[in-house]
């Protein structure tokens, strides 16, 4: 593990302007620090581990090494990411509000015991999705693509889900309260013990079909 004034010194250099291209993080721990308006800029962020830290108006673009990213115990507001890849990463006990990800890949995403409010994702690949136990309320999804995802009471109330695949998704002891569905892939989808009260898909609402 860095310490943490090597730490310090490495966000320093992702924010100078002129920055090299390719800067490498790999490996780095960032422990209870402020990074509002920290920008991850062609960085290589392979191992990376974020513990306790608060991360508002943070921008990450043209991230394409983050294998293994980590976050836990972090607070995200008002982040933007763009043209990222994370490779297995993992999120505990996190808060996230107001990120914007645009044609960002999750490739075997784990999060736990984590809320998630007010994302907006477009043109996005989350491939083996994994949530337990975590809040997604307000969520604004656009073409994104998220087959096969393992979701276990998940509270994904108020959504608004515009083209999505959820093909071949399991859902268990979740909410979609209040959501919205248009033009989405459902095929081969599984939901257990599921809260639908307010679901209306492609402008059909269920509890219509339920009365």
């Amino acid at each position: 593990m860095l310490a943490r004034g090597m730490a310090i010194g490495l966000i320093v250099l992702c924010l100078s302007p002129g920055i090299a291209d390719d800067t490498s993080m790999a490996g780095t721990e960032f422990a209870d620090m402020d990074l509002q308006g920290a920008q991850f800029i062609r960085c290589d962020l392979r191992e990376v581990r974020f513990e306790r830290c608060q991360m508002g108006a943070a921008l990450l673009t043209e991230i394409t090494q983050a294998v293994k990213l980590s976050l836990r115990n972090c607070r995200i507001a008002q982040s933007q990411w763009s043209h990222v890849t994370l490779d297995d990463p993992k999120w505990e006990y996190s808060r996230i509000e107001g990120l914007r990800a645009y044609d960002v890949e999750f490739d075997e995403w784990q999060v736990e015991r984590s809320e998630l409010t007010e994302l907006s994702l477009r043109y996005c690949d989350l491939r083996y999705l994994d949530l337990e136990n975590c809040t997604m309320r307000d969520l604004e999804a656009e073409y994104v693509s998220i087959p096969g995802g393992r979701w276990r009471n998940v509270d994904l109330g108020d959504g608004n889900f515009e083209g999505c695949d959820f093909s071949d998704a399991r859902f268990y002891r979740g909410s979609f309260e209040d959501c919205r569905f248009s033009n989405v892939d459902f095929s081969d989808v599984v939901l257990e013990n599921c809260d639908i009260r307010g679901l209306v898909i492609n402008g059909v609402s269920i509890d219509d079909l339920i009365d």
